[in-house]
C-alpha cells in the first residue's frame, strides 16, 4: 500500500462553523496529502475554488426621539451613505477581477439597525460577503475594505472588522489527484471529465494554504442545494463509487 484513506463525515460547513473539517485539521486528526470533498457536481470535477469573507462594517449616532430628529444622528441613514460608497467603489474595482470563469464579488447580505421606530437609531451594521479569487488572500481583502472605511468622510463614526474568512484553492490539472479522477471519470461514465465553476465554498476551503490538491466531487447537481427535497439521483451515487473505487487503485495501488 502507497498510504490510506481517511473520511470524514462533518456538519457544519453551510455556516462556516468551526466543529467539522476545520477542528479536526486544527487537532491533527487529518494530514491530508490530497483532499476530495463530498459535494454535488453531478461526478464532474470543481478543481478551483473561491475564498469565502465576512465583514462587518458598524456605524454609530445619537438617539433621541423621533418626533424631533433633528437632535439625534441617525445611525441608519450614516450606514446607507457609507454601504452605497463601498458598494460602488468595490463594484468598479471587482469588475476586473476575474480569471476564467471565476469572478470576485461583494454582496451585502444583512442591514440591522434601529431599536424602535419612534427612536432615532443610535447604532447600525452591515454585514458584507465577499467571493475571492484562489489569488487573493483574505488579509488583503479585508485591509482592502477597512481602508475604504477608514477614509470615508465619517470614519470617526465607523468602525470595520473580520467576522471569518478562509482562502481559495486551485488544484493543478496535471496533479496525480486530478489525473486519477480524469481517468476513473472517463473509464467509468464512457466520457471525458469536465471542469465546473464553483458557487458556494466547501470544507476544502480549512485545507487551502497546506498546499495539496484539493477537488470536489460527488454525485448530485450543485442547482438543486439549498431547495427543498434535494435528492442525489441513484445511477449517479453507483458511478460515483466506481469513480472514487478506480481513483483509489490508482493512487494507493489497492485492487
Amino acid at each position: 500500500l502507497r498510504g490510506r484513506i481517511i473520511f470524514t463525515f462533518c456538519g457544519d460547513e453551510e455556516n462556516l462553523g468551526p466543529d467539522g473539517a476545520f477542528y479536526l485539521r486544527e487537532i491533527g486528526a487529518v494530514k491530508p496529502d490530497m483532499l476530495v470533498v463530498g459535494t454535488q457536481t453531478e461526478n464532474q470535477l470543481i478543481t478551483a475554488e473561491r475564498g469565502v469573507m465576512w465583514v462587518e462594517v458598524t456605524a454609530r449616532g445619537r438617539s433621541a426621539h423621533a418626533g424631533n430628529p433633528d437632535a439625534g444622528d441617525n445611525a441608519i441613514l450614516r450606514l446607507m451613505r457609507v454601504t452605497a460608497h463601498l458598494d460602488a467603489l468595490m463594484t468598479e474595482r471587482l469588475r476586473g477581477r476575474k480569471l476564467g470563469d471565476q469572478q470576485s464579488t461583494m454582496n451585502i447580505g444583512i442591514f440591522r439597525g434601529g431599536e424602535n421606530t419612534n427612536v432615532v437609531p443610535e447604532r447600525a451594521r452591515v454585514e458584507i460577503d465577499r467571493r475571492l479569487l484562489p489569488e487573493e488572500k483574505v488579509e488583503e481583502a479585508f485591509a482592502e475594505i477597512e481602508a475604504l472605511v477608514k477614509a470615508h468622510p465619517e470614519a470617526d463614526h465607523l468602525s470595520c472588522r473580520l467576522l471569518t474568512g478562509t482562502n481559495g484553492f486551485r488544484a493543478p490539472h496535471e496533479g496525480p489527484l486530478v489525473t486519477a479522477l480524469c481517468a476513473s471519470i472517463a473509464s467509468v461514465t464512457g466520457a471525458p471529465a469536465r471542469f465546473l465553476k464553483d458557487t458556494g465554498a466547501s470544507d476544502g476551503r480549512y485545507f487551502a494554504d497546506d498546499g495539496i490538491e484539493i477537488v470536489n466531487f460527488g454525485p448530485g447537481a450543485g442547482w438543486q442545494g439549498h431547495r427543498a427535497n434535494e435528492y442525489v439521483p441513484l445511477d449517479e451515487l453507483v458511478a460515483a463509487t466506481a469513480i472514487l473505487e478506480a481513483v483509489v487503485e490508482r493512487v494507493l495501488g489497492v485492487g
